[in-house]
Order: structure tokens, then sequence, then C-alpha cells
């Protein structure tokens, strides 16, 4: 069967929006500028690590919860699920603060209005992301606030404090914050990759009975207000920064431009305005990577 080469692979718009659900390492250029991150997926080995210590403390406290209080067995799975569910309802507003915060970016970046309406549009961003953080405040608050029912639980029945009631308070506080940090990341990371996996698998199997998606689209952004000076280079073969004729500073990109290889392209750069230009040019790029699908083969 003919194989396609992954380099020239570029997945689907579905698994491009699956990248704002995952853990981000924000980019900072200097006070005025930072970029949040779009196509990255960090420490996903960390939360993964995370969620079996999760596992581990789950079992032991409700085990132990179980065996004082011989509950029936699906009181204390209920229980689990129940902090992964609030951790998953944590996680989705997240996507509305990451989203908020490329809105502010685009607000700040927009030469093309008036100061007025860039203020409002500034304000609207900040306020979208002040709002859905608050929705994740609420739910990481109710899973601290089942800890502690889990804790008043077991302590209510066992009825006094010794090691074992020390052990399982501290499995449960554990487990709580680990929820808290790693258990929405890890969730949609692992529901981004399965994805991710499918779309690269169509790709390469040209044979598959399955749509296959074409190579990724070339783009191509123009780097404003970029008249002389900057650094052209290439990243991996496949991404160029490139002066053309007209004078003009050019960012030429095939499939998706991951945010590492963006920050090679800032970091060659020698000034800091010249890292904001290029950082604005390859978001720019990004934005539109994401929004457009690569079509399928008939």
């Amino acid at each position: 069967m003919a194989k396609r080469k992954l380099a020239d692979f570029e997945p689907s718009t579905r698994v491009k929006s699956l990248y704002l659900y995952t853990r981000k390492s924000p980019y900072k250029i200097d006070d005025e500028v930072t970029l949040p991150g779009l196509f990255q997926t960090a420490f996903l080995r960390f939360d993964a690590l995370a969620f079996v210590g999760i596992l581990l403390g789950e079992v032991y406290g409700l085990f132990n919860l179980y065996k004082v209080a011989q509950f029936e067995i699906y009181m204390p799975i209920g229980l689990f699920l129940a902090d992964v569910f609030f951790a998953v309802l944590a996680h989705i507003p997240r996507r509305v603060a990451l989203e908020a915060r490329m809105d502010y970016l685009v607000a700040k970046w927009n030469d093309a209005i008036d100061i007025k309406t860039k203020n409002d549009n500034v304000a609207r961003a900040l306020h979208k992301e002040k709002k859905s953080k608050r929705w994740t405040r609420i739910w990481e608050a109710a899973i601290i606030g089942l800890a502690l029912f889990k804790i008043l639980l077991f302590f209510g029945i066992y009825g006094r404090f010794d090691g074992i009631t020390l052990a399982v308070i501290l499995s449960y506080v554990i487990v709580a914050l680990l929820h808290v940090m790693s258990t929405g990341y890890f969730v949609f990371g692992l529901i981004h990759w399965i994805y991710l996996k499918s779309d690269e698998n169509k790709h390469l199997s040209v044979g598959s009975s399955e749509s296959i998606f074409r190579p990724g689209r070339e783009r191509q952004t123009t780097i404003m207000g970029a008249k002389d000076g900057l650094v052209e280079t290439t990243v991996n073969d496949k991404h160029h920064l490139e002066r053309k004729e007209s004078n003009e500073y050019v960012l030429r990109t095939t499939g998706i431009l991951m945010d590492d290889e963006l920050h090679t392209f800032i970091n060659v750069q020698r000034t800091q305005e010249q890292k904001k230009l290029v950082a604005r040019g390859g978001f720019e790029q990004q934005r539109e990577i994401r929004q457009t699908d690569i079509p399928k083969e008939l």
C-alpha cells in the first residue's frame, strides 16, 4: 500500500480546534506582548502521571470510605466520576479564556479602527476572559467541596482521628488539587491525541476506504510594518520567512505552524520590534490555519 509522508500532513479543523483545550506555555516577548499559545500541547506526560496519581489516591481514599461505611460499590465509584465530571466542567471555560486572550491581541494589533473602538474591543475581550475564569473557579470550588464532603463523611463514620484518618484526609486533598490542576488537561489532551492519530492514519493510508486529507495547504502572510532587517530563515524545511522582490517580508507556511516553530522565527530576530512584528504575523497565520480546513480528495 502506498504511503504518504507525515511531514505533508495537516489535520482537520476539528483537531485544530481541540488544540484550544490542551495545556499551553505562554510565550512572553516583552511587557506588552505575550502569545497565549495555540498549536501546542504542553506537559501532557505530566498530566497523565498526575491522573495516575489521582487514580491511586481515589482508590485509597474511597476504599477506606467503602470499608468503614459499607456502602454499595456504586457510591465510591460515583464520587470519583463526580470529581472527573466537575474537573471537565471546570476545564471547558479555559477554551473561552484562550479565545478571549487571542481576541485581546487582535484588538491591540488592529490599526484599521479608531482608538475608541479598539479600547471597546480590548475591554470586551478582557471581560470575556474574566467571565470564563469565574466559571472555572466555580467548578473548581465544587471539586474542593466534594473533597471536604468525603473527608467529613469518612470522619463522621470512622469516629476517631488516627494515622488512617490523616492518610485519608491527605489523599482527598491531594486528589482534589490534582483534579484542579491536571484532570481537564489530561482528558482533553487524550481526546485531541486520539482524533489527531485518526487523522494521521487517514492521511498516511492512501488505500484506505476513508476520505483522505490533501497535503498541508501553503499559506502566506505579509509581515506588516517590516521595512528592513528581518532575519530570513527556514524552519523544518516547510516554513519560510523571506524577503520578496517588492522588499516586503513574507511568512510562508505549509500545514500547521506549531508554536515552537513560530518561536524559532521570533527568536532569530535581532531587535524587540522585529520580534513583535514577526510574532504578529505568525499569530495571524496561526489563526487562519485554525479556521480553514483542508479539502478532501474525491
